[in-house]
C-alpha cells in the first residue's frame, strides 16, 4: 500500500513539474519577437510524436530480448505516463516507477523492470555514439571507402556490446541473469540510430520554421548530418550532467551554442530553436500520455464488461 501511494505521489509531483515546464516554455516563446512558419513547426511536432512511437517500439524490442513478450499497445499504455517522475531531480525516479508499473500491470518482477531500464539507457548511449560517428562521417566528406569503413564499424558496435553482455563471467555472477536474444537486441540498436535521425530532422524543420528559409536556400545531406550531430551531442551533454531532470537547460544551451558555432545560425534564433525543440517533445509526450489514458480506460471498460458477462 505504501509503495502504491509513493508511486502515485511521484506521478503527481513529476506531472506537476512536467506541466510547469510546458507552461514556462509557452510563455517564453509567446514573448519571442521571431515570426514563425507554423507549417514547419507542426512538422517538427509530428516528427517528435513519431519519435516517441519509435522509442516505445525500441523498449518493446529490449523487453523481447529479455524474454518478456509484451505487445506494442500494452507497452504504450504505460510508457510515457510511468516515466513522468523522471522530471523530479535525481533522474532515476521515472525508471523505478516504470518497473513498479510493469509489476503491477503485468506481474513482471521489479528486478527485471530495472534491468530493462539499464539496458535501455545503455542502448541510448550506444546509439547516440553510433549516430555521432555516422553523422561525422557524412559531414566531413570522407572518401567513399573511408565512409563505408565507418558505417561497417558503427553497425558492428551493437553486436560487440551483445558479446560483452554474454560473457560467462557476467552470466555466472548473475549480473545479467538471462541470455539476451540477439535479433531483438540488434533491432533495438539499429532502430535507436533512427531516433537520432528523427531528432535531426525535427531540428531542421525548426530551423526553417524560425528562419523562414533565410539562411538555408537549400539543404544538403552534409548540412543535415551536421545539424543532427549538433542535436545528438547536446543531448549527450545533458544526459551526463547528473541530478538535472532530463538535462534541462544544459541541452538547450549546448544545442544553441553548437548551432551558432557550427551551422552559423544567429545566436538569438538558435536559442529559440532549442527552447522550441524541448517544448515540442514535451507536447508530443503529453499527447502520448493522453493516448495511454484512453487506452487504459478502454481496457478497464472491456474488463468490466467481461466480468458482467
Amino acid at each position: 500500500m505504501i509503495r502504491k501511494w509513493a508511486r502515485r505521489l511521484g506521478l503527481a509531483i513529476g506531472f506537476g513539474l512536467f506541466l510547469s515546464q510546458i507552461v514556462q516554455a509557452i510563455l517564453s516563446i509567446s514573448s519571442s519577437p521571431l515570426r514563425m512558419v507554423w507549417g514547419w513547426i507542426f512538422l517538427a511536432f509530428l516528427t517528435m510524436f513519431l519519435l516517441i512511437a519509435l522509442q516505445i517500439f525500441i523498449w518493446k524490442q529490449i523487453l523481447n530480448a529479455m524474454g518478456i513478450p509484451l505487445r506494442y499497445l500494452q507497452i504504450a499504455r504505460g510508457y510515457s505516463l510511468s516515466l513522468i517522475p523522471r522530471y523530479i531531480p535525481g533522474g532515476v525516479w521515472g525508471y523505478l516507477n516504470r518497473s513498479e508499473w510493469l509489476k503491477e500491470a503485468y506481474q513482471i518482477p521489479a528486478s527485471q523492470g530495472n534491468l530493462s531500464s539499464v539496458l535501455e539507457v545503455l542502448q541510448i548511449i550506444l546509439t547516440a555514439f553510433m549516430a555521432l560517428f555516422l553523422f561525422a562521417g557524412l559531414f566531413s566528406n570522407l572518401p567513399l571507402p573511408g565512409f563505408l569503413m565507418v558505417v561497417f564499424l558503427t553497425l558492428l558496435l551493437p553486436f560487440l556490446v551483445w558479446k560483452i553482455l554474454s560473457l560467462p563471467v557476467i552470466q555466472q555472477n548473475q549480473w545479467l541473469p538471462f541470455q539476451i536474444h540477439l535479433p531483438d537486441w540488434l533491432i533495438a540498436g539499429y532502430s535507436g540510430v533512427i531516433q537520432w535521425v528523427l531528432l535531426g530532422i525535427s531540428t531542421i524543420f525548426l530551423l526553417f520554421g524560425v528562419q523562414s528559409g533565410s539562411v538555408f536556400d537549400f539543404i544538403t545531406l552534409q548540412k543535415s548530418a551536421l545539424i543532427a550531430f549538433c542535436y545528438t551531442f547536446s543531448w549527450l551533454a545533458g544526459f551526463f550532467v547528473l541530478f538535472i531532470p532530463g538535462g534541462m537547460g544544459i541541452r538547450e544551451v549546448s544545442l544553441s551554442f553548437l548551432l551558432t558555432q557550427l551551422v552559423n545560425v544567429p545566436a538569438g534564433q538558435s536559442a529559440w530553436i532549442a527552447v522550441l525543440s524541448r517544448l515540442l517533445y514535451s507536447l508530443a509526450e503529453l499527447l502520448w500520455i493522453l493516448i495511454a489514458l484512453i487506452l487504459g480506460s478502454g481496457t478497464r471498460a472491456g474488463e468490466g464488461q467481461t466480468r458482467k458477462g
